[in-house]
């Protein structure tokens, strides 16, 4: 829904993981206030406020990457499934395309590389 409504960029990591990094504890927080409501609870965390909160930060970096791969290498294919009957989806798959083109564009092309004398072909 991020990429859907063009809050992030394709590709864009430094904002992924400001955006994980401040939202992942917070959202952890609330659900363990939630859990512990739930189940008549009245200790909510085990350890120190800003313990719990650091560690969820330095986790939440992990998430950045996996919301990376899931939207960069699974979602595209799935995209291209439903866009003839998703408006959505047939948005964002050509925003991959344009990001596709984009990166290929500005790919400077190889050269081959040099075989030493001393092997055989």
């Amino acid at each position: 829904m991020l990429l859907a409504r063009g809050v992030f960029s394709i590709g864009a990591v430094a904002p992924l993981a400001l955006y994980w990094l401040a939202g992942f504890p917070l959202v952890r927080l609330f659900d363990s206030h939630a859990v512990a409501w739930a189940v008549g609870s009245d200790t909510v965390l085990g350890e120190p406020l800003l313990s719990f909160l650091a560690l969820q930060a330095m986790l939440s970096f992990g998430f950045t990457i996996g919301f990376l791969w899931l939207h960069e290498r699974i979602a595209p294919r799935w995209l291209l499934r439903v866009r003839g009957h998703n408006p959505v989806a047939a948005a964002l798959v050509e925003r991959y395309m344009e990001h596709a083109d984009h990166l290929n564009r500005q790919r400077v092309p190889h050269r081959p590389r040099r075989r030493s004398p001393n092997t055989s072909p």
